[in-house]
């Protein structure tokens, strides 16, 4: 879920992706922190929790994690999800960005968050040992 970022190549290009970043072929980890109203986290968790477990379409494999703050500044909250490719996250975005599922994921949304604060995007270099 990118809650709420674009993706086509004109808003890669509005948030600062470089055009080459989307060819590549390994893994990519998009970010983004929220500032959650006070009082509001827990409503913010559920509320993402179920949107993704209510996705249609979903890759298989595909890893999404939420982050609560524990130590640090209260109240936020960061999601990411880690696709293997740009073009599978554009491919699903697409489609899932148009749905109303999302639509309606959104006006809730909108009342329990204040504002995004970064839109990251990382190249995943872990390793299995």
């Amino acid at each position: 879920m990118s809650l709420g970022r674009g993706s086509d190549p004109a808003s890669r290009r509005w948030i600062g992706i470089p055009e080459y970043v989307h060819r590549r072929c390994h893994p990519l980890a998009w970010r983004t922190t929220w500032i959650v109203k006070p009082e509001r986290l827990a409503d913010a968790v559920a509320l993402i929790s179920k949107a993704s477990d209510a996705a249609k379409g979903v890759p298989s494999g595909l890893a999404v994690r939420t982050y609560a703050s524990n130590l640090g500044p209260s109240d936020t909250l960061v999601f990411e999800e880690v696709w293997p490719t740009m073009e599978a996250h554009d491919r699903w975005w697409a489609e899932y960005g148009q749905s109303p599922e999302y639509a309606a994921f959104l006006e809730p949304w909108y009342q329990v968050v204040e504002r995004a604060v970064s839109t990251e995007l990382w190249n995943v270099t872990e390793r299995k040992w």
